[in-house]
C-alpha cells in the first residue's frame, strides 16, 4: 500500500500497534489484535479504543483496526502450538477513525 513503517509497540500481552507513514497522507495509527476462530473477530475493548482515537486526533492521524484469527489446523477446537500447523485469517482493515 506504500506506507513506511515508522514505529511499533509490541509489548508482551498487548494488542500490537503500528504507526503507518506515506508522504503527503495522514499518519495511520493501527491496533492489531489476534483472536481464535472461536471469538468474534471484531470484538474489541471500546474504552482502550476511546483512549487509541482520543490519541490519533491530537496527531492528526488515521486510526485502523485489524483482527487476525489464527487456529489449529487440524481443528479450532484445539489450540495452537508454535511448531505445528495454523490457520491465519484476514479479511480487511476497518477504519475506526478519518
Amino acid at each position: 500500500m506504500g506506507y513506511e513503517l515508522q514505529s511499533i509497540n509490541i509489548q508482551l500481552k498487548r494488542h500490537p500497534q503500528f504507526v503507518l507513514f506515506k508522504k503527503g497522507e495522514p499518519t495511520i495509527s493501527m491496533l492489531v489484535k489476534t483472536f481464535s476462530n472461536l471469538q468474534d473477530p471484531n470484538e474489541y475493548d471500546t474504552v482502550w479504543m476511546k483512549i487509541f482515537k482520543e490519541h490519533a486526533k491530537k496527531q492528526s492521524a488515521k486510526v485502523w483496526f485489524a483482527s487476525v484469527g489464527i487456529a489449529n489446523a487440524k481443528s479450532v477446537e484445539n489450540p495452537v502450538f508454535k511448531d505445528q500447523p495454523y490457520y491465519v485469517a484476514f479479511e480487511d482493515f476497518v477504519k475506526i477513525f478519518g
